[in-house]
């Protein structure tokens, strides 16, 4: 197992990297930024997720696949602390967004009010990461649909309880016990229900975190539109 305080640290180091070095794509390695225009087309479709344990409705949807440079991209973000990554991958989000609304007015039409809901972290790896790292990328997401003319928002409003284990290496049945009734509503920060809400995560994989967001949020009456993941496994 990996140390906690290791990781931290070799975070702590990267971001101060980040200061000094040249800029390097997290894809690929090439100069010149964090994600390369060669790596841009691995986050750069909208490809339709489905899942045994997710239910037909809402529609999930994700950029890319999670393999090779979309992969690294993620680790980098959120194992080696490259935080600048939010701005591509939220920017990322936001042309999927509108990709959607285009292809289904019936889920996301154009001058609705839009509100990410960032799928929660564990609080230990929020530590280690320097915050949520999917409020980071949301607030990114909401500032570029802002500057193309949306009315959008980002409601944090979801906390993963004490208990929950990290996800790595458990069976698609473990992944559901392990979040289950664990997913908690801040209420103080709840959306709006007239808005279209959509939930945010970076790594779609068996759709148990959906689920036990989507349930929490049906807990308070708020009705998901859709799920837009950075990327999903292939199975």
């Amino acid at each position: 197992m990996r140390n906690p305080s290791t990781r931290g640290v070799r975070a702590c180091f990267s971001g101060l990297a980040d200061l000094v070095l040249p800029l390097r794509c997290a894809g690929c390695g090439a100069t010149g930024s964090r994600w390369c225009g060669e790596c841009g087309p691995q986050l750069g479709a909208l490809r339709r997720v489905r899942r045994p344990f997710l239910d037909p409705a809402p529609a999930v949807y994700a950029l890319g696949y999670y393999r090779g440079p979309a992969r690294r991209a993620v680790l980098a973000y959120k194992e080696s602390g490259q935080r600048g990554l939010a701005t591509p991958f939220g920017e990322r989000l936001a042309t999927g967004l509108a990709v959607l609304s285009k292809e289904r007015p019936d889920l996301l039409a154009v001058g609705d009010h839009c509100c990410l809901v960032p799928a929660p972290s564990r609080a230990s790896a929020s530590r280690q990461r320097g915050g949520a790292h999917m409020v980071r990328v949301g607030e990114r997401a909401v500032a570029a649909l802002a500057a193309a003319g949306w009315s959008c928002s980002l409601a944090d409003c979801l906390v993963l309880a004490r208990g929950a284990r990290d996800s790595v290496g458990l069976t698609p049945a473990e992944r559901t016990r392990n979040l289950a009734g664990r997913v908690r509503l801040r209420s103080g920060r709840l959306p709006s229900a007239r808005s279209s809400l959509v939930l945010i995560d970076d790594v779609i994989t068996t759709g148990a975190t959906a689920t036990s967001c989507l349930r929490a949020l049906e807990t308070a009456e708020l009705r998901v539109t859709a799920v837009l993941g950075l990327t999903a496994t292939s199975r």
